[in-house]
Order: C-alpha cells, then structure tokens, then sequence
C-alpha cells in the first residue's frame, strides 16, 4: 500500500515564477507540484497537494489530515 504525503502550501505560492521572479525565482507552483508527484512516486507514494490562501484553513487542514 503507497503512503500519501501531504504537501500543504500557503498564503501567495501561487504567484511563485511571476511575481517578483528575480527575487523569487521562475519556478511556478505547478512546475514545484509535479516535482513533488514525481518524487512521491519514486518513493513508492502518492502526493496530496493542497494549497490555501488563508492561514487559519491552512493550520486547520494540516492538523486534521487537510480534510480542509
């Protein structure tokens, strides 16, 4: 049975690779999001990706399994 690994991201990654690339860098969070499947799989496991812009629903996925 694979392991699910939960991969929780917050508040403006979704602007990562646009806003402010030098700073920051040009890798989008989906180019990071397809890293992390890829790593996931080598492992033998499945990623869960899950991304919120708000902290309060972040902090409250990460402590309940991201039933978010």
């Amino acid at each position: 049975m694979a392991t699910l690994v939960y991969i929780l991201n917050g508040p403006n990654l979704n602007l990562l690779g646009t806003r402010e690339p030098e700073v920051y860098g040009r890798t989008t969070l989906g180019e990071i999001e397809s890293a992390c499947h890829s790593v996931a799989a080598d492992f033998g496991s499945h990623g869960y990706l899950l991304g919120l812009q708000a902290l309060a629903r972040l902090l409250q996925a990460a402590g309940g399994g991201a039933d978010a």
